[in-house]
Formats: structure tokens, C-alpha cells, sequence
């Protein structure tokens, strides 16, 4: 927290001193960022060499142990790896279809869909990621039902913020939309539709996105990759190449929907299959500590 704050902070003072002040422009605002950085790395290399933490960065513990660490980080760090990868190619393909089939008023509505749905994506993502390592330590301690309680927590909540977001979209899409273009803006007709489709899927997206850090906690990197890659690669972007063959533009909003759903298909039996064998195995009574 205190890392983030620096860099935030400092961020935050320096762009309007550079941009304004010394009339750097783009420059300044780069510099900024990079200074901002640069502060938040030295405090948490700082942090590390104290004497109080009790985790200290060593000499003889920064030799690199393949077998033993690098190939084991790299099969967890895939997967948010190939997230990110996908995203943008995702976006390419996506743009250069709004492109050809809605123009630019195509790109400006799926502009302000993207920021609404990371509004709403946020908490959820946010919940994702803090779950993880509560599911993977208690992986670890072999406290399954545990592991199975925080996967059933987690699905439940990430559901809420996504019914929520849900029926915003599907009731309120006109006043979302005016919070970023003016009531009588041409965009207003097509962004009401393309936010009521593109949502559809809305109240299922929970499961998939928890799904996929439950198997990244647990060490099943090669299934969370293939949910994550699911809705963004394998699914998503051949449906935004086949579907406006048939349907135009309204086929690439469709493409978002059809693709949660499946993947959401996809993921329930892989979860379902891995809960069965948690349940089946042997529990660790846990200490009165630990409870």
C-alpha cells in the first residue's frame, strides 16, 4: 500500500509541475511517471534490506534454482501472462472490425463500453486476486474444505458485482451513456443496443474469472489458462470474425455474450471435476491456531 501511495503521490505532483511549469509536454508527463517508479522500487528495495523485515534480500538466496523455482513461477505466472496478451490482441481484432462494419462511431461506443464494464470488472478482478493466495496457502496446509468455502465465497460475490453491473446496463443504459456524451449525441441509439447485448452474459462472467484463479492458487496452470484463454482467444475472436459475416455489427456485440457463455460452459465441469477430488481427500485437522 504505502509502495502504491508513493508512486501515486508523487506521480501525481510531478506531471502537472512538468507538463505546466517547465513546459515539457508528453515529455514531462513521461518522466513523471518514470520518477514515480523509480520512488516506489527504491522504497520496497529499502524495505527489503532492513534489519527489522523479516524477509531480507540475501546474496546467497538471489542465485536462480530452475527446477525448484523459476519453472514452477512460470507456470503460475502464465496464465496472467496470456491474459494480458490476449487482451491486446483482443482489442486489434476487435477495433479493426468496429472499424469496418460501424465506423467510427462503432469504436467511440465500444470506447465507452470499456469504461463502464472496468468499473464494474474492478471489484471483481480485485476479488479474484486477493482470493488467490488465501485458496493457494490453505491448498498448501491441506485445508480443502477451506479451499472449497473461499472458491464458494468468492464465485458468490464476484456474481453479486456482476448482477449488479448487469442490471444497471440492462435498465439505465441511456444515463450510463450520458455520463460520457451529451443527451442528444448520435451514439446514444447504438451504444443503448450494443450495452444491452454486449452485458448479456454479465450475471455468469463471476464463475469463469474465479474459476481461473482458483486453478492458478491450486498449481493447475494449464487449466487456468485455458478458461482465461477461453472467453479472450479461443472463443471471442473467431466469433467477432464469423458473426458479422451473418449479422453485420450487431454480430460483433453478440460475439461478447455467446463467448461468456461458453466459456463459462467450459469451466464448470473442469471445477466441478477438481472439487469432487478435494472433497475425496484426506483432510489436515487444523490446529486451534489455525482456526
Amino acid at each position: 500500500m504505502a509502495a502504491m501511495l508513493i508512486g501515486a503521490i508523487t506521480n501525481t505532483i510531478l506531471d502537472p509541475l512538468f507538463i505546466f511549469v517547465f513546459h515539457w509536454g508528453m515529455k514531462g508527463a513521461a518522466w513523471a511517471t518514470v520518477l514515480a517508479q523509480g520512488l516506489s522500487f527504491a522504497w520496497c528495495f529499502g524495505y527489503f534490506l532492513r534489519s527489522r523485515t523479516g524477509t531480507r534480500l540475501r546474496r546467497h538466496n538471489l542465485r536462480l534454482r530452475p527446477r525448484e523455482i523459476v519453472w514452477p513461477l512460470l507456470g503460475i505466472g502464465f496464465t496472467p501472462f496470456a491474459m494480458h496478451l490476449a487482451n491486446s490482441f483482443l482489442n486489434v481484432i476487435l477495433n479493426r472490425g468496429l472499424r469496418e462494419y460501424g465506423g467510427d462511431d462503432a469504436i467511440a461506443v465500444m470506447g465507452i463500453l470499456a469504461a463502464y464494464m472496468s468499473i464494474i470488472f474492478m471489484p471483481v478482478f480485485g476479488l479474484a486476486q486477493g482470493a488467490q493466495p488465501l485458496m493457494g496457502y490453505n491448498y498448501g496446509a491441506q485445508q480443502y474444505a477451506r479451499v472449497r468455502r473461499l472458491f464458494q465465497i468468492s464465485v458468490l460475490v464476484a456474481t453479486g458485482f456482476m448482477v449488479m453491473g448487469w442490471t444497471l446496463s440492462q435498465l439505465f443504459p441511456v444515463r450510463i451513456l450520458r455520463l460520457f456524451v451529451p443527451a442528444d449525441s448520435a451514439l446514444i441509439p447504438l451504444g443503448r443496443h450494443a450495452m444491452r447485448v454486449f452485458t448479456l452474459a454479465f450475471p455468469i462472467i463471476g464463475f469463469p474469472i474465479m474459476a481461473g484463479q482458483f486453478f492458478q492458487a491450486i498449481g493447475k496452470p494449464v487449466k487456468a489458462a485455458l478458461i482465461a484463454l477461453s472467453r479472450q482467444i479461443l472463443l471471442f475472436i473467431p466469433f467477432i470474425l464469423i458473426f458479422p459475416l451473418f449479422w453485420g455489427l450487431p454480430g460483433i456485440f453478440f460475439a461478447a455474450p455467446t463467448s461468456d457463455v461458453m466459456a463459462t460452459a467450459i469451466a464448470i465441469p473442469l471445477v466441478w471435476r477438481q472439487l469432487r477430488l478435494l472433497r475425496r481427500s484426506p483432510l489436515k485437522e487444523p490446529r486451534h491456531e489455525d482456526v
